[in-house]
């Protein structure tokens, strides 16, 4: 016979089969192309509707709120310092929340009471400055009245503590914000009286800059850490160190106390953790495992384990009495400069 054939008819794949019966089915119930099978997305994408019981648990949650007034902080806080033109070095909180620290490069410690707040500008003439003034947030004048609004006032530190004669490096205030020790550029240990805003005690004995000090848990010892390569114990009764620590082989960057205060931990840039017995004045524990020098260290309330952060940004957590380590953290981009562990030790 002439002509030709019939063409073979091509046979549709699984795949095709299934978009074809779903684009049937979504047809018949008169809805739009299916999403992923070749057609567009919907414009405006459908919101979850929450039960009802999971509605009556947000809402008791939001019930459940507290506003943070001066009278009632809230159990975590942070404190941000404004414009300090990279002259701050470092900053502390009581362990009450309550008092804040700064150490500066203008050799001073500048010293809030964020409890009270009392200390701030209400005076006209503040509205003409172009700058807030150190550690304070630019208040805005209220048209009308003569006082600046409460949650933008311009607070001026409670002392400005001056007798460093160069930069401050740390700070620690006791239990009680009675006190304050501080350290610096140098060589000194400084003991600050917070009821009088008077320098009582100057502690000599460092032949280098002073990087960190640390209060004891009584608040009648105090610890050193200085770029000589020695940690030190003080006392408030005596202006000379009762131990004299040696071990590191390079500047010792920081130091803390042990909850029992019968021993006290340093880390150093020669990458190692030195516990030591304060009475013997001997290393009593060696933590070793960090790849750059240690930049922080910290005890857990409980006095089981240690924190230490270094350099490039891990935070080691050892055993203290297996002296073995138990995890690195990871995750910091840069140097761990401060460490600190919450009050359940967890």
């Amino acid at each position: 016979a002439g002509g030709k054939g019939k063409e073979k008819q091509k046979k549709k794949t699984k795949k095709e089969v299934k978009e074809e019966k779903l684009r049937l089915i979504r047809e018949k119930n008169g809805k739009g192309p299916v999403v992923g099978m070749g057609g567009s997305a919907p414009r405006e994408i459908p919101r979850l509707k929450l039960s009802d019981t999971v509605t009556e648990e947000l809402v008791g949650v939001f019930s459940k709120r507290k506003t943070i007034t001066a009278q009632q902080l809230p159990s975590v806080c942070f404190y941000t310092v404004n414009n300090t033109a990279d002259e701050m070095n470092t900053a502390t909180i009581s362990s009450d929340g309550k008092m804040v620290a700064a150490c500066l490069n203008d050799s001073t410690i500048n010293m809030w009471d964020v409890s009270k707040r009392t200390h701030a500008f209400c005076d006209t003439d503040a509205a003409e400055r172009n700058m807030a003034p150190f550690g304070g947030e630019q208040g805005r004048y209220v048209s009308g009245e003569g006082d600046w609004e409460q949650s933008s006032a311009w607070y001026r530190p409670l002392s400005v503590m001056s007798g460093h004669q160069g930069a401050v490096y740390g700070a620690d205030i006791t239990l009680n914000d009675q006190f304050v020790a501080s350290c610096g550029e140098d060589c000194t240990v400084r003991l600050w009286s917070m009821e009088t805003e008077t320098n009582l005690l100057s502690l000599r004995g460092h032949n280098y800059p002073v990087w960190d000090v640390a209060w004891s848990f009584e608040g009648f010892y105090l610890a050193s850490a200085s770029y000589d390569g020695t940690a030190r114990l003080w006392s408030m009764h005596h202006a000379y160190p009762l131990r004299i620590f040696v071990g590191h082989s390079a500047d010792v960057e920081c130091v803390c106390f042990h909850p029992n205060c019968n021993y006290l931990v340093t880390g150093g840039i020669d990458r190692t953790v030195h516990m030591w017995d304060a009475s013997s004045g001997k290393v009593a524990r060696t933590f070793k495992g960090h790849m750059t020098g240690v930049t922080a260290v910290c005890v857990s309330p409980d006095g089981k384990t240690l924190a230490s952060g270094g350099e490039n940004g891990e935070v080691h957590i050892w055993d203290l009495a297996m002296e073995k380590r138990l995890r690195t953290l990871q995750g910091h981009g840069d140097a761990v400069t401060a460490l600190d562990y919450c009050k359940g030790g967890r």
